[in-house]
């Protein structure tokens, strides 16, 4: 064999070692959901003024935006004269999820938190309720799919106070987990992600294997909450890319190996002519 010849075997068993067989993803839902609340009973008639909002969505079988924009505003109303202060407490939550196709995508959690003013006894929530690893609703984010073949869920993640943050007591934190997966399911196997983390979780995820991923937000904050904002936004990106094969890494070292010997043999018969 010539050498030239020996050169095209290497570069053909190089390329099949390096391309993982990849059939797709089947995509089979995905999810927002967000409760907020908020409470403030500084000299009010009542003694209390409480509101709440909350936000559901969901897509099956094809992909599809989600958005959600939630804002809980409760205000206590002087009572003790006009120069009395006001006082009020506002909670908020947005979620940007995007799909760009089943194997990729983003979700982006914005301004999560709250703002009090004056506030002597308020009381703040925000917060994804589920807790069994099987239910993908009332989960802040979920996706589920199954993968063709033996695959990575990889997320990528970035968290940070939001811009005027003036008081980070108090201040929410995400909880990563997934049902079906070997290492995050269930409250035990959670990730817990608060402010100034950042970095990235990797999950094996078996062929022909539905498996689900949920990002759940909470946070509660009561008492004397003064004048304050406690706001973060958070980044996720995903992607779920294949696990290489162990076939063609060994088609790879062997393809090599036969490569030097067969060069080596053909130096010796040079040598050996001269």
């Amino acid at each position: 064999m010539s050498r030239s010849s020996l050169i095209a075997l290497a570069a053909v068993v190089t390329m099949a070692a390096t391309v993982p067989a990849w059939a797709g993803v089947e995509a089979v839902r995905g999810s927002i959901y967000q409760f907020v609340y908020a409470s403030d009973d500084y000299n009010t008639p009542s003694g209390n003024v409480v509101d709440a909002s909350f936000y559901a969505d969901s897509w099956t079988g094809m992909a599809e935006t989600l958005v959600a924009d939630r804002m809980a505003y409760a205000a206590g109303t002087a009572t003790d004269g006009p120069d009395a202060p006001a006082s009020w407490v506002r909670t908020t939550a947005g979620i940007d999820a995007v799909w760009h196709s089943a194997s990729s995508g983003a979700v982006d959690f914005t301004n999560i938190g709250w703002v009090s003013s004056n506030s002597t006894s308020g009381y703040a929530d925000l917060s994804a309720v589920q807790k069994n690893p099987s239910e993908w609703a009332d989960r802040s984010w979920s996706y589920t799919f199954v993968p063709d073949v033996d695959s990575l869920f990889v997320l990528d993640y970035s968290l940070l106070a939001a811009p005027g943050t003036s008081d980070p007591f108090g201040i929410s934190r995400f909880r990563f987990s997934c049902y079906q997966v070997d290492g995050c399911e269930g409250v035990e196997n959670q990730t817990v992600l608060a402010v100034g983390d950042s970095g990235r979780l990797s999950f094996a995820v078996q062929a022909g294997q539905e498996a689900s991923f949920y990002l759940d937000v909470w946070g509660v904050i009561s008492g004397a909450l003064g004048t304050r904002t406690t706001l973060m936004n958070a980044e996720f990106d995903w992607k779920v890319t294949p696990v290489p094969e162990p076939r063609p890494y060994a088609m790879l070292l062997a393809g090599m190996a036969l490569v030097a010997v067969r060069v080596a043999r053909g130096r010796r018969a040079t040598t050996l002519a001269r």
